[in-house]
């Protein structure tokens, strides 16, 4: 059997070669891959041995973390400490596979999921019979739990046969939750694991500091059911990285602790061990040896269309074998082997990304042997992609012909430009115009929603307002739409510029998109009524630019985020590359809830409608030179950001002013994000900026001025690394050079408040910053940090004159200046700076600079 090793993008063809530590992915049977970190035996590819194979699930903090984590805790770390993975027993030293696996979400309440991927697993590798086991901690005994209790209960003679219960001979669980979810009767079920074909085994670890985590329950319940089926250690070192590291050894190389178990010393891998067949086993003493080939990768069409592969096999020790190819279950979809019984043969039907897995068998008189291969076929997420056009670009216009199902008297649905052909002849370089409604007097459209059309990073698609005026989206009372791009199940957007400043330079237009709901009233009790639902978002895209837009009464300006959904193979985890995201020079006035919403605000993406699995990431997210002003929640949220986000020279003036709780931010990078945060102008917020992220967060150079607005007492800037952002990496914050005057709160975490609530912020530096105050003197009294970090360097002031300040020469606050020196709710945008620097100061309309904004 061979393994796969990790395929770098835009290969055609990637060869994986023999690994004995890889990792790979198993298909849950309901849309989700887990990942898996895999360590074979040295031995594995050079006899014809079986092997007992331990398979072990982390702890929440790990759980979303990836590969990396799935090494963090347990058997794979102990093996990065330079353990050789023998389990020493009284005939010798056994070398079981070992494999750490990621649910798709921790806490796995499905069964069903986890015995999907543990059928994967054994019907995979060389397994010894009886000899599967399995462990882990915290809410990964949780899932061991689950998924031995799921089926329904069997109390009495003859028990079985099981689809849950009897996957597993063993169970260590250290410290592993009570599974009171989905089956509140789990300890009737528990019979079912102790009467299962193995007569299961259980040991649980708990901590005399900690709650029992039901623990002791299930194993009461196991010897119920079983006599001696189930046992219990009680430790004292807490929850904590210790307890693991007691238990299965640590990347640092220490070893694991033995603890009295069954009246004998031993470790947890060698009691897992004695729970089975504790002999040396091999698959038969024929001379035949079975080889299927070297597993390997292939990328995907990206159009649903057939993929053919051929599947190479071959024999060792004998002379005239027969072979027979068969499909292993659990493959994305049927295939067909158009000759199962050659040495070489060609796979068709294949239109699903994901694994797919062959059994050779070799047979020669009554030697037989077997091996499998598997193909992993790629999605990587780049679809429709259009060529480069050779000359000058064309331009395409939508919105003056009505088009049946497509182009009506109110709106533009177009989600499937590519496949529909919509704009024949359409390449990157193009240009789509799109066009004022002739239908009306206004010219608005209800709703705009476009899809399914990329460019190339050298040659972007260019998507331009009608030249006679802004393309506007206003949905009127009852109405609920917007701008929607790339939204859908597949309708990708990528290298993509949706430019509405791109005839300023000829028309003075300076916002020539819009999402406008001005011309109705603001229901001031804050009912959608009157509010278009969004702005304008974009769900299924990479690689797009938005410049040039404005939004009044929106109840967002830009919502960027991803859905999670099992059901669609182009919205799973880690299967989509949401990045090279570029929001700049827009403006927003009136806006019901978030300015900006940047990513997922929940990590495990279960806890918000439309998802049901992990998160999937951005990185190389800008936001720059936008002006929000009025945000009824946070002005800027960023989330579930893995490379650094850049927010910068952004104005935002009243971001909070709906006064909900805990949407009060003014600019925060949050859970599961790092970045920076710089030269933006922050004034008359009703709540703090900051972050609540992991990595090295930077916030410098900003300008705060007026926090509380509304009576509220909050801190001009927070930090917090929370468990709930779903991972246990540390957030170190680093604050300097920024200036903050004129903040409500009194108390002395009324500047700075650094809470260290779960324990895992690092040492940052709060310096050189500029805090003014009539009644403060003392860093002390503004300043507060858990987490020791260094507070130097900073200068208080009893008054300033903002504009004598270094930092009012900053192009953020100039054009907070422009903007409250006009009417309230005038667009204001970053070109009026720049034409009135370049026009001594008065404002030019129909000659500004022209702009050319580049992908960085």
């Amino acid at each position: 059997m061979k393994k796969l090793l990790l395929i770098l993008f835009l290969l055609p063809l990637a060869v994986i070669g023999q690994s004995l530590n890889y990792d790979t992915t198993f298909a849950d049977g309901a849309g989700s891959n887990w990942k898996a970190s895999v360590h074979l035996p040295s031995d594995y590819y050079t006899t014809n041995k079986l092997y007992k194979l331990i398979m072990f699930i982390p702890g929440t903090g790990e759980i979303g973390g990836g590969y990396a984590a799935l090494d963090t805790y347990g058997p794979l770390a102990y093996i990065d400490g330079g353990w050789g993975g023998g389990v020493t027993l009284g005939n010798g030293t056994h070398y079981p596979i070992l494999i750490a696996l990621e649910p798709r979400t921790d806490y796995e309440v499905s069964g069903t999921r986890t015995a999907t991927v543990v059928n994967a697993i054994v019907n995979r590798y060389k397994i010894q019979s009886g000899c599967v086991y399995a462990t882990g901690m915290s809410a990964g005994g949780f899932a061991w739990k689950v998924m031995v209790t799921f089926d329904s209960p069997d109390t009495s003679p003859p028990y079985g046969p099981f689809t849950h219960a009897d996957k597993v001979a063993a169970i260590a669980d250290i410290q592993g939750v009570i599974p009171d979810a989905p089956n509140t009767d789990w300890y009737t079920r528990v019979k079912n694991f102790a009467h299962n074909q193995y007569s299961g085994q259980y040991f649980g670890i708990w901590d005399t500091g900690d709650a029992e985590r039901g623990i002791g329950r299930f194993k009461d319940s196991m010897n119920a059911a079983v006599s001696g089926s189930g046992r219990i250690v009680i430790t004292s070192v807490g929850h904590t990285a210790t307890a693991w590291n007691n238990a299965y050894g640590s990347s640092g190389g220490s070893a694991p602790i033995n603890y009295t178990i069954d009246g004998v010393s031993q470790t947890v891998y060698q009691w897992l061990l004695r729970q089975g067949d504790t002999t040396f086993a091999t698959d038969g003493a024929g001379s035949i040896a079975a080889n299927a080939g070297t597993d390997y990768a292939v990328t995907y069409n990206q159009e649903g269309l057939a993929r053919t592969f051929t599947l190479t096999g071959s024999q060792t020790g004998g002379t005239s074998p027969t072979y027979s190819w068969a499909a292993l279950s659990g493959n994305p979809v049927s295939t067909t082997i158009t000759s199962s019984s050659s040495a070489t043969t060609t796979v068709t039907g294949a239109t699903n990304p994901g694994y797919y897995g062959y059994e050779l068998t070799v047979t020669e008189g009554a030697d037989t042997d077997k091996d499998t291969v598997y193909v992993q076929i790629r999605d990587l997420m780049q679809r429709g992609l259009l060529p480069c056009r050779s000359g000058p670009g064309v331009r395409h216009y939508i919105g003056g012909t009505l088009i049946t199902g497509k182009v009506t008297t109110t709106e533009i649905y177009v989600p499937y430009i590519t496949r529909d052909n919509v704009f024949p002849g359409l390449m990157g370089g193009d240009t789509i115009v799109v066009l004022k409604n002739p239908n009306n007097d206004t010219g608005y459209w209800k709703w705009v929603f476009m899809g399914d059309f990329s460019g190339q990073r050298s040659c972007p698609i260019t998507v331009v307002p009608d030249t006679s005026g802004s393309t506007v989206v206003s949905s009127g009372p009852g109405g609920s739409r917007g701008w929607y791009l790339g939204n859908g199940d597949s309708a990708t957007i990528a290298f993509v510029k949706f430019d509405g400043g791109a005839w300023y330079s000829r028309t003075g237009i300076r916002h020539g998109f819009a999402a406008d709901n001005g011309q109705y009233p603001y229901d001031s009790s804050d009912a959608t009524v009157y509010t278009l639902n969004t702005g304008a978002v974009l769900n299924l895209g990479h690689d797009v630019e938005f410049t040039g837009w404005r939004f009044r009464n929106s109840n967002y300006m830009f919502q960027v985020k991803k859905n999670s959904d099992s059901t669609n193979q182009f919205a799973t985890y880690d299967n989509y590359r949401f990045r090279n995201i570029y929001i700049h020079h827009n403006y927003g006035y009136m806006l019901g809830s978030e300015g900006m919403y940047l990513g997922h605000t929940a990590w495990d993406g279960i806890g918000q409608a439309g998802n049901n699995g992990r998160t999937i990431m951005m990185d190389s997210l800008r936001v720059e030179k936008n002006v929000i002003k009025k945000a009824g929640k946070d002005g800027i949220q960023i989330a579930n950001q893995k490379t650094p986000a850049l927010i910068f020279d952004n104005t935002i003036d009243q971001s909070g002013y709906r006064n909900a709780s805990s949407h009060r931010w003014s600019v925060f990078i949050g859970g599961n994000a790092t970045g920076s945060i710089y030269r933006n102008s922050i004034v008359n917020a009703r709540g703090a900026a900051g972050t609540l992220g992991m990595g090295t967060v930077y916030f410098y150079e900003n300008i705060i001025d007026s926090v509380g607005e509304g009576g509220n007492t909050e801190p001009a800037i927070y930090a917090n690394k929370s468990v709930w952002t779903g991972n246990f990496d540390s957030l170190k914050f680093r604050m300097y050079g920024n200036l903050i005057t004129r903040v409500l709160k009194t108390g002395n975490n009324s500047f700075v408040q650094v809470d260290n609530l779960a324990g895992l912020m690092g040492k940052g530096k709060i310096y050189n910053n500029t805090f003014v105050s009539a009644t403060k003197t003392l860093i002390s009294q503004m300043v507060v940090t858990n987490a020791s970090d260094t507070v130097e360097n900073n200068t208080i002031l009893s008054s300033l004159d903002i504009s004598t300040h270094p930092l009012a020469a900053m192009d953020s606050y100039r054009v907070y200046q422009l903007v409250r020196s006009l009417p309230d709710g005038t667009p204001v945008s970053f070109y009026d700076l720049v034409n009135r620097r370049q026009f001594g100061g008065k404002k030019h309309p129909y000659r500004g600079r022209k702009f050319n904004f580049k992908y960085k």
